[in-house]
């Protein structure tokens, strides 16, 4: 009775593995998320940022009724930065100088970017930085141009100026610089909640996964173990059958033989004694079934009784050769073209030699029963994903597709002679060498038995 042990206990690997394979893709999904919220966050500042700046160069533009003065720019600034999210503004001029400033003290030249190669890109440009008093700013730096030369304020004073001769002073349309400095603490804190959330989430779903999975590989588990239950009562079944047919036939073999030796040896007294033809086919009759009777108890004890296997390593060809050297006479009676095929170079099989042999000959006189006169039986060993495949082909009268299922039961038959225990002791051999034994035929066209051994 043989168990697989290994597809019983739980595979905890397998679900370790699919819990971490599981954990990666939720992480990934989850830093995804993250990223894109951050992303979300900054565009909200970049856009409050941009429309501040062009605030400013609205409101100045609209309000230059007089020469821009630094004071008058600061107080433009401090008017403008009433939000509280809005941390600082600075003004520079093209050396990075602070003409105008609100909120936070900042030092000056304000170091961050090259302020001649930024003017004359004039691309926005946007940073995150660290400070110690309020935490992170977000930064936005874009080039602050209220009037072009040749532009021209659309102020009452500005035409008044104008009017009376004067013209609008070239400070106004030099480069300047300007830098939002935004608070995100209000956004640090919503993307914290949203972090927090995320992870929750991300454990929730983790969790149901893994006990998913859990579940499959113990509803698995159940079948495996179920089903092994099943293969282990069928196996004490046939143990029990086995024994029961065992103690049978060594109680009977030795009251039965005994009997049929003398009868034997009577019959083949009345054959010399009397030596009419009619009486002479009598006692051939008797003897026959007497070495029949003695065949079918050989067979039961063979069948029941429990063999140890001698394992070797041997070539399957050379038992295929010695098996029809025995049978060479039955196969040379009937007229039997055999064919033979094997493949170069095959490696030995793990085997008992005398039980192996007994199944060949149990097959191939299965084979030689059924087909007719001239027939053929074709036979080839080849090497198939590390075993070793016999195959034995007849071209006879096949096998009903409601029998095929049967045949390797102890005791089936449709022959008027057999025993039905032929067959059923192949089975027994290959399963005793852990291979294994399927049949294929139709009615009409032939049988063939293929048998798969480990080497």
């Amino acid at each position: 009775m043989k168990i697989n042990r290994k597809n019983t206990p739980l595979p905890a690997i397998a679900i370790i593995a699919s819990a971490f394979i599981i954990t990666l893709l939720i992480l990934g999904l989850s830093y995804r998320d993250i990223r894109l919220e951050e992303k979300r966050v900054t565009n909200v500042l970049y856009r409050e940022g941009i429309t501040l700046m062009r605030s400013l160069e609205a409101s100045i533009r609209t309000g230059m009724m007089m020469e821009i003065r630094r004071e008058q720019l600061q107080l433009q600034l401090e008017e403008s930065t009433q939000e509280p999210d809005i941390a600082y503004i600075l003004l520079l001029d093209e050396h990075g100088e602070i003409i105008a400033k609100t909120g936070l003290e900042q030092t000056n030249p304000y170091e961050w970017i090259n302020t001649k190669e930024f003017i004359r890109t004039g691309e926005a440009i946007t940073r995150i930085k660290n400070n110690s008093k309020i935490g992170k700013v977000f930064e936005i730096a874009k080039t602050f141009k209220p009037l072009r030369p040749g532009q021209r304020s659309q102020g009452m004073m500005d035409m008044h100026r104008r009017m009376m001769g004067k013209d609008l002073p070239q400070e106004i349309f030099n480069d300047r610089i300007i830098i939002v400095g935004l608070k995100m603490a209000e956004l640090e804190q919503i993307q914290k909640n949203e972090r927090k959330r995320t992870i929750i989430i991300a454990a929730a779903l983790l969790i149901l996964a893994t006990g998913a999975i859990y579940f499959v590989f113990l509803l698995q588990n159940y079948y495996l173990v179920n089903t092994a239950l099943e293969d282990m009562k069928e196996e004490v079944r046939k143990t029990e059958g086995f024994v029961a047919v065992g103690k049978i036939a060594a109680s009977i073999a030795h009251e039965i033989r005994n009997p049929l030796s003398s009868i034997k040896g009577f019959a083949q007294y009345f054959k010399l004694r009397f030596k009419a033809k009619k009486d002479a086919a009598y006692a051939d009759i008797m003897i026959k079934e007497v070495d029949r009777l003695n065949r079918v108890i050989t067979e039961l004890l063979d069948y029941a009784k429990p063999a140890e296997l001698n394992l070797k390593k041997q070539r399957l060809e050379d038992i295929i050769v010695y098996s029809l050297k025995l049978l060479q006479s039955d196969i040379e009676g009937k007229g039997i073209n055999i064919k033979e095929e094997y493949e170069d170079n095959l490696p030995l099989a793990l085997i008992d030699k005398d039980q192996i042999t007994q199944a060949v000959l149990n097959i191939l006189l299965n084979s030689i029963e059924a087909v007719g006169k001239s027939g053929e039986i074709r036979i080839g060993i080849k090497q198939i994903k590390g075993e070793l495949q016999l195959s034995i082909a007849d071209n006879g009268k096949g096998i009903a597709k409601e029998n095929i299922d049967k045949i390797f039961e102890p005791f089936f038959t449709t022959k008027k002679s057999g025993t039905g225990i032929g067959l059923a002791l192949v089975k027994r051999i290959i399963d005793m060498h852990n291979g294994m034994i399927a049949v294929e035929s139709r009615e009409g066209e032939g049988t063939r038995f293929i048998v798969r051994l480990p080497m």
